[in-house]
């Protein structure tokens, strides 16, 4: 539950904006307000809609002023995180501590804002913040659907297996796992809800040789669980069992890296699962998601996995994806004229840039691969290349 305090001159709007953000989410506990004339704490017995003086909350948001802020301080809230609230701007992390908030923006970027902080702070979506095994974990995210973070989280953790000598293992967290890439689940195949469900009935045997009748091996050495036959059963999971799922993984011995495909959908599971990853890699395609958009998930993500010393997560570029015929050929060539034509960024000159190529993925038997060549292959090894040496210290 995530405990929030509003306070503020304008009662309309604060009574209006209490109900919005305990509609956006049932784990907002929302009490609305107003600022106390004096630096007391108000009564233990107050009015219906108060806050008690014995209440304490993660989050006290207000308008934007030194004065209120200093204000949540002197009244006793200060151990919460505070939300100042703008007039313009899109909800983000601000500086002097604080975060910010667009006074009158959506009311699902403060609730997302809201999560990204709570699962920074205190851990979310049944992620531990910390194992404390010999595993590592990478973390590929989608800033926006059809991305290709798939493919690059698939990529790297065959770069890994092939080339890097890891022991590694791919782990999917859509809810919808694509079935048909890069593997097929024959009728009779063991998926990971078999495995978890034999996991959570018999918690003290040795699985390893289960876990082991679960998993496919490609030819690079990559590890992964057969998909689930319709919504993927580790993302359904409770979090008390996706919590046992990565501590089993964490603690048997037969990988020491793990690469989570966290989606492009940034919720509660993919923001809980950044905060485990040792390293993070945000993924783009141009022309894919507005340039808000992307900066508003990108900036979700990296609340949720903040690093000491100001780390930031590794950006990529994809071009590169599967050619389903002529008119998309020709849609790509736009692509790549548009994205040489327009002068690049900062931001984008720091990019990891996979080259358009459609050449390594093939499509036979209804089932979609690549090969780790030709621009994919080499975007793929400077992805690996990029990974901060601390990730296998």
């Amino acid at each position: 539950m995530i405990s929030i305090l509003l306070l503020d001159e304008d009662r309309e709007y604060v009574t209006l904006l209490a109900q919005r953000l305990a509609a956006a989410g049932r784990e907002f506990s929302v009490t609305a307000g107003a600022p106390p004339m004096q630096a007391a704490p108000p009564a233990p017995e107050t009015s219906a809609g108060e806050p008690r003086a014995e209440a304490t909350y993660d989050f006290v948001i207000l308008g934007e002023s030194a004065a209120k802020a200093n204000l949540a301080r002197e009244t006793g809230f200060g151990e919460a995180r505070t939300v100042l609230l703008c007039e313009s701007g899109d909800a983000t992390l601000g500086g002097r501590g604080f975060l910010r908030a667009e006074r009158f923006g959506r009311v699902s970027a403060l609730a997302a804002l809201l999560r990204a902080e709570h699962a920074a702070l205190h851990g979310n979506g049944g992620f531990p913040q910390s194992l404390g095994g010999a595993v590592k974990y990478i973390g590929c995210f989608g800033l926006g659907g059809c991305c290709g973070a798939s493919s690059v989280a698939i990529g790297l953790g065959r770069e890994l297996a092939a080339h890097a000598g890891r022991r590694a293992l791919y782990v999917s967290l859509e809810t919808l796992e694509a079935e048909s890439l890069c593997v097929r689940r024959a009728e009779g195949d063991r998926h990971i809800g078999d495995f978890m469900y034999l996991m959570l009935r018999k918690r003290d045997a040795d699985l390893r040789m289960f876990l082991e009748a679960c998993l496919f091996r490609d030819s690079h050495g990559l590890a992964r669980f057969f998909p689930s036959p319709g919504p993927n059963d580790l993302a359904r999971a409770s979090l008390e069992e996706r919590g046992d799922f990565f501590r089993f993984i964490d603690a048997c011995g037969a990988f020491d890296a793990v690469v989570l495909d966290l989606g492009s959908e940034c919720n509660d599971l993919a923001l809980g699962a950044a905060q485990l990853c040792d390293a993070l890699i945000l993924v783009e395609n141009a022309g894919v998601a507005d340039a808000g958009k992307r900066a508003r998930a990108a900036a979700l993500l990296r609340a949720a996995w903040r690093r000491d010393g100001g780390e930031n997560p590794l950006r990529v570029k994809n071009l590169a994806r599967f050619s389903y015929g002529a008119d998309e050929e020709e849609a790509a060539e736009a692509v790549r004229e548009a994205v040489a034509a327009k002068p690049a960024s900062e931001e984008e000159e720091a990019m990891i840039e996979i080259g358009y190529d459609s050449a390594s993925f093939r499509r036979f038997d209804g089932v979609t691969d690549f090969v780790l060549s030709n621009e994919f292959g080499l975007g793929i090894r400077k992805l690996a290349a990029a990974l901060p040496a601390r990730v296998f210290e």
